[in-house]
């Protein structure tokens, strides 16, 4: 399935991204806009990639994440963080426990922590490590 031209032009003259894939519940479009925000990253240095098949998990670790002045991008599954991936320059990816080992098989250069789940405390300071760590290592 292709994006009209039409739309590819507005998503494009944005500096946003789409992708789209078939599931088998149907088709599943991502389109990505920058926001407000995308100034903010350039200030705080990091964006941030919560991959949860599970919103009940994801939408509280997004949240936690932007009120810590973080931008934060969503993915529902491994196809969507993929999507994303592809679209955006990502700079951590936060991750249930079981998909840590998958992102960092398939992404090897790409940072990529597990969440201790549900405390919103720890996955800052697991983010704070991180990034402490990758400021050492620039």
């Amino acid at each position: 399935m292709r994006v009209p031209a039409t739309a590819r032009d507005i998503i494009q003259r944005a500096q946003g991204a789409v992708s789209i894939r078939d599931t088998a519940g149907g088709v599943v479009v991502l389109v990505l806009f920058p926001t407000s925000a995308s100034a903010d990253r350039k200030a705080y240095g990091l964006m941030i990639l919560v991959v949860d098949r599970q919103p009940e998990t994801r939408e509280p670790m997004r949240k936690t994440l932007e009120e810590a002045g973080y931008e934060v991008l969503e993915a529902a599954d491994e196809a969507e963080a993929a999507a994303v991936l592809g679209a955006c320059q990502v700079d951590l990816v936060v991750t249930a426990g079981t998909l840590e080992l998958s992102f960092k098989r398939s992404h090897p250069n790409l940072r990529t922590i597990a969440a201790p789940i549900p405390d919103g405390r720890g996955l800052l300071d697991a983010v704070r490590r991180e990034i402490g760590a990758k400021r050492r290592l620039e």
